[in-house]
């Protein structure tokens, strides 16, 4: 699977780690994952890295995930504790319209270069 995700018990993060060319399908089964983890350990701060990956998603499907998202993880007690950090490379522009479209609809969610800054602000 291109998307692992675990639970960092250190931090109290669930952290995602892409490889290899991702596309939409493997980002949902990703969020699958990550609900499951939220679930079994109370824990609704997200790290995601893609800084290894390529991704290969159309802008619209981008807009359409960040609309439907709420809808997919409403199996969560707390969504609104969610706070998502996403890693990419700077040339990465779709993250950052990701992280328009998802901040236009309420979601806490922010892009960073390093996994490092993105630990920091979700533990800020």
């Amino acid at each position: 699977m291109p998307v692992v995700s675990v639970y960092n018990a250190v931090y109290k993060v669930i952290e995602s780690k892409a490889s290899g060319l991702v596309t939409m399908k493997e980002i949902k089964a990703s969020l699958e994952e990550i609900v499951v983890l939220s679930l079994e350990n109370d824990c609704y701060l997200w790290l995601n890295d893609f800084s290894g990956s390529k991704t290969a998603i159309p802008v619209f499907e981008i807009f359409a995930y960040a609309a439907t998202l709420p809808s997919l993880i409403r199996l969560l007690p707390h969504t609104h504790k969610i706070k998502r950090a996403i890693v990419s490379n700077d040339s990465e522009s779709d993250f950052r319209f990701f992280e328009n479209v998802s901040v236009n609809r309420a979601q806490n969610l922010k892009v960073f270069p390093d996994a490092s800054s993105a630990r920091e602000w979700l533990l800020s």
